[in-house]
């Protein structure tokens, strides 16, 4: 049966307190199982959000875990769905245990929003980008940062592993792409010709072709992983991705 989370603007417009959960939903993610949708809830400069889990099949709330921060601006379960990993406003990655929803890691790595996270296929690491246009990597085994690269000048609006988890795409409002090498960070192709920020990037399942697409073009662009600078024709599409 579909259910739908309440929301309103109305206590952040007047200044008046906010109750229940009644504020802007920023982030949401729902979980590998599709048991349950992760949601965060609070924005402004000051904002500490508050993270709420929701029964996916009929909508009720199972649990409020309260943060000391935000706004969060992304959120991903991990692959097998023992993690929650989350972003905010000023750089912080956290990890929850979903057992306890418990912070198991907490790194204050980046500089400024926390702007996209994605996981490896098989949970083994952690992809973060901020709006600076770095990319850093974490291991979440031992918690340590396994390396940052700079692939971009401007904010990474997403990123994308490779089917085999060899490569991270990332997608800029530099205008271009970027593929990574995943273990140590190097930049192998950079990927140019849209005439606006990207939007989105993602792997084709066999991982030999890769779509970009950008917020001021009607068409998406597809690339041959084994020659990346040979082109495939625009796919055009009636509205921007």
């Amino acid at each position: 049966m579909p259910w739908a989370i309440p929301v309103t603007r109305s206590c952040l417009n007047n200044n008046s307190p906010c109750t229940g959960y009644q504020t802007d939903i920023t982030s949401a993610a729902l979980s590998p199982d599709s048991t349950i949708v992760a949601t965060a809830h609070g924005s402004g400069p000051s904002a500490k959000s508050r993270l709420r889990l929701w029964n996916a099949s009929n909508g009720n709330l199972l649990q409020t875990v309260h943060l000391d921060r935000g706004p969060v601006w992304t959120m991903r379960f991990s692959p097998d769905g023992l993690y929650l990993a989350f972003g905010d406003h000023e750089g912080m990655l956290t990890v929850l245990d979903t057992l306890d929803w418990k912070v198991r890691f907490q790194f204050q790595q980046h500089s400024g929003m926390l702007q996209e996270i994605a996981w490896a296929h098989n949970g083994d690491r952690l992809a973060t980008g901020d709006r600076y246009g770095a990319v850093r990597v974490w291991d979440i085994a031992s918690g340590d940062l396994q390396y940052t690269a700079r692939p971009h000048t401007k904010q990474i609006e997403k990123l994308s592993w490779s089917p085999n988890d060899r490569f991270i795409a990332t997608a800029s409002w530099d205008q271009t792409a970027a593929i990574n090498d995943s273990r140590s960070g190097e930049v192998l192709f950079g990927l140019e010709g849209h005439a606006s920020s990207l939007s989105d990037v993602s792997w084709a399942p066999d991982g030999d072709f890769l779509s970009t697409a950008s917020v001021g073009e009607p068409f998406l662009r597809i690339w041959r992983m084994t020659d990346p600078s040979c082109k495939i024709a625009p796919i055009k599409r009636a509205k921007p991705v």
